[in-house]
């Protein structure tokens, strides 16, 4: 019996003896495992947050586009019938405004890579190879999201700047009209009632926040009228000036005297005389 109790005592020392080592590089593998799963978790995580905030960026990019062009379209529509019709001192920021926000709204975003797999692995070779490409391509992305959000805010302050400009252009429409007016007086009074009736179209227009493109159009016509009709005035007032001019009212025309007035002159001179001392 003790013999037996002893083999079985054996018997339990091998196998523990043999257990133990596996066990413990059971546990190693496991703890590899743990790790190169927490490294790829926290990878994948990066990836998707720089995912998630290049997204935010184009999203606000596609906004500030959309902002941007009816303000361009508006802004360039005015600026190019303005010139003659309003001051320097006003279009030319409105020009300027516009140029800054046309190349504002031509930049193009930069181009992405495609996101490596964040879908887990199962080996741990494949966890731990998985981990440096994701890290990789969040901070790259993480760069171009940057690029993108200050195209955004560039483009956003390019269309406030051009909507300032074309705002500050156009309000100065009654002082431009009034000037118009008071330099064609002798326009038809059509004329001069087109042109306040297109200052008022415009300066409602701003009240309202519409587009100024159509209402700055007609203001410049009007206003284009206005100034043919005092030079057709005005060339019609020379015209009559000069035809006048030509036979001046009172004028004594003298008609040209026949050949020997003079001697006949003298001989009716000498004639009378005679008569007189004959009496």
């Amino acid at each position: 019996m003790q013999k037996l109790l002893v083999a079985a005592v054996a018997v339990v020392a091998l196998v523990l003896g043999a257990a133990v080592p596996a066990l413990a590089i059971q546990t190693q593998s496991w703890e590899e495992r743990r790790i190169a799963t927490e490294a790829f978790d926290a990878a994948a995580e990066s990836a998707l947050d720089a995912s998630t905030d290049a997204a935010t960026a184009a999203q606000l990019l596609a906004e500030a586009r959309e902002a941007a062009e009816p303000v361009l379209e508006d802004a360039r529509a005015v600026a190019a019938s303005a010139p003659g019709y309003f001051a320097p001192a006003v279009l030319d920021p409105l020009v300027a405004a516009v140029a800054a926000l046309d190349e504002a709204l031509a930049a193009e975003a930069p181009d992405g890579a495609a996101m490596p797999a964040t879908e887990r692995p199962q080996s741990v070779e494949e966890l731990r190879a998985s981990v440096d490409p994701l890290l990789e391509w969040a901070d790259a992305e993480g760069e171009r999201s940057a690029a993108v959000a200050a195209l955004a805010a560039e483009l956003a302050e390019a269309t406030e700047g051009s909507s300032a400009a074309l705002l500050a252009l156009a309000e100065t429409v009654g002082a431009e009209a009034s000037t118009a007016l008071g330099a064609a007086p002798l326009a038809t009074p059509e004329s001069r009632s087109a042109v306040e009736a297109a200052r008022d179209a415009l300066l409602a227009a701003i009240e309202d926040d519409e587009s100024l493109a159509e209402t700055a159009a007609a203001y410049a016509s009007a206003v284009a009228a206005l100034r043919a009709s005092q030079q057709a005035a005005a060339d019609a007032a020379a015209e009559a000036s000069r035809q006048s001019s030509g036979s001046p009212r009172g004028s004594v025309v003298l008609a040209p005297l026949p050949e020997g007035w003079f001697c006949g002159a003298i001989g009716y001179i000498s004639s009378e005389c005679q008569a007189l001392l004959n009496r």
